[in-house]
């Protein structure tokens, strides 16, 4: 995956987490990484149940 699209991943997650997080609960205020750390997570397992495509060139 390479360091720069991790990182991509890692703050992109966190930041869908948080927002989601403020949405289903409004008035409760929350931190953390977890939701970051569960996205990578889910990134990784999809990559590896994804099917590779053959380049045709």
């Amino acid at each position: 995956m390479g360091k720069l699209r991790f990182i991509i991943v890692y703050l992109l997650c966190g930041l869908i987490a948080s927002i989601t997080s403020l949405w289903w609960h409004g008035q409760t205020a929350s931190a953390g990484a977890s939701g970051a750390i569960v996205g990578v997570y889910d990134v990784f397992l999809a990559m590896l149940t994804k099917k590779k495509q053959e380049n045709p060139y």
